[in-house]
């Protein structure tokens, strides 16, 4: 499967974001370097010059708080690359498994089979964005608690996964920063009314519902929901599988 096929935009969008950010931090960490060698110079000089020293600390101060928000920015593109480049990779092996069944059927020249699985490569198209993922409100969610949170992900009918500052674990809150679960190692945005979580202290994953209750199965591997199918590896399996919603492995049509 070509990039092009999956969405060339999307993907340099991302990249974008990527670039950006980290165009910013490094912008900030030269100024902030400027800035600590010319106090340096300052306070070791012949005449001292105490405003100037206050008005070089103060901006020291103003460019260290911007490099905290720049890094916040680069953490949340990085993720937001990671979240397409696995996007990606559910598709691939979709895309794969039917292409399996299209060599499949014209080798056996079962001509009814040939039709039904090339009509599914012909309807098979790039992923839609997540149902219910509020692109607007995730923004609004990212600014207004940026001094209380690190890491919001999507907002998906109103939760998102975000950080603590000073913390790696995880929780689930919702439009007014409102803390709606207990802490997970790692957690994905809801898609399809469920979301992709590790525990702290579990080497699994599992999928939760909306009220933070987990569903049946472990995983070795999971990838989130698109268009109904999530691609796991099941606990103590070798194999990468798809499954429905209700978590039944999807067999492929043939």
């Amino acid at each position: 499967m070509g990039i092009e096929q999956f969405g060339r935009k999307k993907f340099n969008s991302a990249e974008k974001k990527v670039e950006n950010a980290e165009s910013s931090v490094t912008e900030k960490e030269e100024l902030s370097s400027q800035l600590k060698q010319r106090i340096a110079k300052a306070a070791t000089s012949e005449h001292i010059n105490p405003s100037e020293i206050i008005e070089l600390a103060e901006q020291i101060q103003l460019t260290s708080t911007g490099m905290k928000i720049a890094d916040k920015i680069l953490g949340t593109a990085r993720k937001e690359r990671q979240e397409l480049l696995s996007d990606t990779v559910t598709y691939a092996h979709e895309e794969n498994d039917i292409r399996d069944a299209l060599i499949s059927a014209s080798k056996e020249g079962n001509y009814y089979k040939l039709i039904e699985v090339a009509e599914r490569l012909k309807e098979h198209n790039f992923p839609k964005d997540t149902e219910g993922y509020d692109d607007k409100g995730t923004e609004e969610l990212r600014e207004r608690f940026a001094s209380k949170f690190s890491n919001i992900r999507a907002l998906v009918n109103g939760q998102a996964p975000a950080q603590h500052l000073g913390s790696d674990e995880l929780v689930f809150i919702d439009e007014e920063g409102t803390v709606l679960s207990g802490e997970y190692a790692e957690a994905e945005p809801y898609s399809g009314g469920q979301a992709r979580v590790r525990h702290l202290g579990s080497d699994h994953y599992v999928f939760i519902d909306e009220e933070h209750k987990d569903l049946p199965g472990e995983y070795e591997e999971a990838e989130r929901y698109h268009r109904g199918k999530a691609l796991v590896r099941p606990l103590g399996s070798d194999k990468l599988v798809f499954i429905d919603e209700k978590h039944n492995i999807i067999p492929l049509k043939e």
